[in-house]
């Protein structure tokens, strides 16, 4: 990956974990390191400050992000189900990809993700991907916070 798809990749990293700090005041939301990448997601909310405000279920987003020409939202969802499976955490993996030139963000996940989220219900077999913009994602994480989802 040259450069510039390294810098433009940090700052739409950067542009997510602004947004969740925004709307969601006191957590605190960070990026991966290099170091950690193999074991972390591209952003982000540390658990400890979850908890503190009542907001759990953030600490369980598995957020790989990618900002391209051509993004590839269904591939950069697999990679965060493997990046899951392979650590054997009860983590939520959402790709949020964003085209070159675009307004909008778009989050990708598995249908049993929003039932989760929804409804608190695990449906394995729910695994059509789903894609909503960033806005309905965030309504969608309102509703789980305000059920008290974990």
């Amino acid at each position: 990956m040259g450069l510039m798809q390294r810098v433009k990749g940090k700052r739409f990293e950067r542009e997510i974990a602004g947004q969740l700090r925004d709307r969601y005041v006191g957590l605190l939301v960070r990026r991966a390191s290099q170091g950690e990448r193999a074991d972390m997601p591209d952003v982000f909310v540390d658990g400890e400050s979850a908890k503190e405000r009542g907001k759990p279920i953030l600490a369980r987003l598995w957020l790989e992000c990618q900002d391209s020409r051509t993004p590839t939202p269904f591939a950069k969802l697999r990679q965060a189900e493997r990046d899951v499976a392979h650590r054997c955490i009860r983590a939520l993996p959402i790709a949020l990809t964003h085209k070159t030139g675009s307004r909008e963000i778009l989050a990708t996940m598995r249908l049993s993700t929003v039932y989760y989220l929804e409804h608190g219900v695990t449906h394995y077999d729910a695994l059509e991907p789903v894609t909503m913009d960033l806005g309905s994602l965030f309504a969608v994480l309102d509703r789980a916070i305000e059920r008290g989802r974990t």
